[in-house]
C-alpha cells in the first residue's frame, strides 16, 4: 500500500509556485502517473471481467445439467406411476 501514496516534496512546492514552466512540467508528470495508475486498474478490471464471465459460464452449465436431470427424473417417475398403475 505504501507504493500508491503520493510523494510530497515541500521544496518542489516552493519552486513550482514561483515558475510557470516548472509547474507545467510537474503537472505533466503528475498526469502521466495518474494515467499509469488508471491503466493498471483497467487491466485488473479486464482480468476480473474475464474470470467472472468464465465462472458464469460454469454456473450456466451446472443449472442446465440440473434442470435436465430434474426433468428426466420427473419423466421417469411419471412413466413409472402410469405403467405400474395400469397393471
Amino acid at each position: 500500500m505504501e507504493e500508491n501514496k503520493p510523494k510530497v516534496i515541500s521544496e518542489l512546492k516552493d519552486i513550482e509556485g514561483g515558475d510557470l514552466k516548472t509547474h507545467v512540467l510537474v503537472s505533466h508528470e503528475r498526469h502521466e502517473e495518474i494515467q499509469k495508475r488508471f491503466d493498471k486498474v483497467d487491466v485488473r478490471m479486464d482480468r476480473m471481467e474475464d474470470k467472472t464471465d468464465k465462472q458464469f459460464g460454469k454456473i450456466e452449465k451446472i443449472i442446465i445439467w440440473s434442470m435436465g436431470t430434474l426433468f428426466l427424473t420427473l419423466l421417469t417417475t411419471l412413466f413409472t406411476i402410469v405403467y405400474r398403475g395400469g397393471f
